[in-house]
Formats: structure tokens, sequence, C-alpha cells
């Protein structure tokens, strides 16, 4: 018996000794009884509410948390993908794709680090220590071959590198979203 039916369990046998009925015969207690007495009628009301609140909550949390499937992207869905003629961050392009596969709603979202993990394993980006304990990555020379590139920008805090991604490095990237995600589920094993 898991932790719901438990509860409910519980919540049955309370309230059967609220209403002076024995849970485990089934018979009526006589009136005499001391669980029959006001004072624990009452209190056996108010733990079988406890009960039922407590399993209804239990029942529609794990309603919500049932278990979505791993992204995945079907070739409808990839032709629905608008590339954008621009250079954009490798952020931009996943919220694209997750946004064309229904925003996480259906299944687990396609997490940036995934397509990254794989530019680095395919020696488009590698990765440099700035600090210790602080990386970043950059691009390669073999990025410039798919279309991927390095801009210096001015932000809030100071100049920083931002790697951009051309319609053709985009398209790249959605091409080979099999081997993206084959090689995220090799590493999770």
């Amino acid at each position: 018996m898991n932790e719901l039916e438990t509860m409910r369990r519980a919540q049955q046998y309370i309230e059967q000794l609220a209403q002076g009925i024995d849970p485990l015969t089934g018979q009526e207690m006589s009136e005499d009884a001391v669980l029959n007495q006001p004072r624990l009628v009452r209190c056996f009301f108010y733990v079988a509410g406890v009960l039922k609140e407590n399993a209804d909550r239990l029942e529609r949390s794990d309603r919500t948390r049932t278990k979505k499937p791993e992204f995945y992207l079907t070739p409808e869905e990839r032709s629905a993908i608008a590339v954008s003629a621009a250079p954009v961050t490798v952020s931009v392009l996943v919220q694209a794709i997750n946004e064309a596969v229904g925003g996480g709603e259906t299944r687990k979202k396609l997490p940036t680090t995934a397509v990254t993990a794989w530019l680095v394993e395919k020696g488009f980006l590698k990765e440099l220590e700035t600090a210790p304990g602080k990386r970043r990555k950059t691009v390669t020379p073999l990025a410039a071959t798919i279309g991927i590139l390095e801009e210096e920008r001015q932000g809030q805090y100071g100049i920083y590198n931002s790697i951009l991604y051309t319609a053709d490095a985009q398209n790249f990237i959605l091409d080979n979203m099999q081997d993206i995600l084959d090689l995220r589920a090799a590493s999770r094993e």
C-alpha cells in the first residue's frame, strides 16, 4: 500500500469511529462505549478532515508530478522552427526550439548545455578556465566553417565576448539534433 492509500484507509477508519462504527467489524458501537464519547467523536471528525485534506493534496501533487518524457524533435517540428536570419545566441536558438515543441508542456525542455556540450565535443567550441572554478566557452577555427562567430560586446559590467550562431550554424545544430540528444543521453548514464 502506498502513502496515499494508507492515508485514505486511515481516514476511512477515523470517519467510521466518528460515526460510532467499529472499523474492524463494521458493527455499531454501544452508546456507552469509550470511543463514542462526544469529545472523542469531535476529535475523530477533526482528524478525519485533516487526513482528507492531506490525502487530497498528495493526490493533486502526484498528478502534477507526472514524469515528462525526455526532449525529442520530430521532423515536422524541425521544419516548423524558424531560423533567424540575424545571428543569435545559443539561448535564443534553444528557446525557439523549445517553443516550437510546446514550451515544455508535453516533454522536458532542451537545455542550452546539451547543445554547447555537443559543440565542445565536436571541436567547434572549447572551454577556457578564466579563474579558479570559472569557465567560459570560446570558438575554435572549426567554428567558422559552420557559421559560429564570436563578437566583443559592451555590457553593464564591461566588455565581454558573445558567441553568435548564423542561420547556417542554427540549421547545422537543428540537422544534428539527434546526435546532440544521443550525447546528452550517454553523458547521463
